[in-house]
């Protein structure tokens, strides 16, 4: 059993000993991730309007027009297919650096952006767990989402194996997670009240409450890995995974 509430204390300690602050760089990382939120939704309503309302009407002018519109939508989609890839990587980032916090080493702004050192491996990663959890998710609902509670650990473990391929993160976030699913499930419902508050707040509180959730959830991917305290889980640890 996953002590919960030792968890969240621990993650609390950890982000108020912090140095620097992290929520000048959480306030940063929103910042970011809000523009380009922005960006794609003005950018989905302007290709959902194109799409829909000029569709019968190129086509009725001819192969050239229907062509180049073709086009335009290929390209407009390939943009925003980037964006949210840009997105992904800096949420990957921004756990990646709550991991530094929760492990008590020194994390900067900077650190959001180390996805970008491997960032094919997080980008063929984030597609392969997206295609799993739309393939299980085609059988039922709740099949797409056992599969992604298995695979949530996946970037954690490429952060500590970098050396790992993309099948073997998400094997070893199975692994990781068999009979543990359920605990997490409870830890993310245990949260369910401060992200309501947090978008009362137009997500301005996160900026105070991000950095302790985010560190929370590394301390629960040290707590299934199965170690003895935070001060033995550096990179360095040649026993750091009991399924190694």
């Amino acid at each position: 059993m996953i002590n919960r509430i030792s968890l969240k204390e621990d993650a609390k300690s950890r982000v108020a000993a912090a140095v620097p602050s992290p929520t000048l760089p959480t306030a940063g990382f929103l910042l970011i991730i809000g523009i380009l939120a922005a960006i794609q939704t003005n950018l989905d309503k302007r290709f959902e309007f194109l799409y829909k309302g000029f569709r019968l009407y190129l086509w009725n002018m001819g192969p050239f027009p229907l062509f180049h519109f073709s086009k335009v939508l290929t390209y407009s989609a390939l943009f925003l297919i980037v964006l949210r890839l840009i997105s992904e990587i800096l949420s990957v980032g921004y756990s990646w650096y709550a991991l530094r916090i929760s492990r008590s080493i020194g994390a900067t702004f900077l650190n959001i952006f180390d996805p970008m050192n491997m960032i094919f491996k997080v980008i063929g990663l984030t597609i392969v767990i997206s295609l799993f959890c739309f393939l299980w998710s085609l059988l039922l609902i709740i099949p797409g989402i056992v599969a992604a509670y298995s695979y949530r650990q996946a970037y954690y473990i490429l952060y500590d194996h970098p050396e790992y391929g993309i099948l073997e993160c998400i094997r070893a976030s199975k692994k990781m997670m068999y009979g543990n699913k359920g605990e997490l499930f409870i830890l993310d419902l245990s949260f369910l009240g401060w992200h309501i508050v947090c978008l009362l707040t137009m997500g301005i509180l996160y900026i105070w409450k991000l950095p302790y959730i985010e560190v929370t959830y590394c301390s629960f991917y040290d707590a299934v890995g199965g170690h003895a305290s935070h001060e033995q889980n550096g990179r360095d640890n040649p026993n750091r995974y009991p399924w190694e």
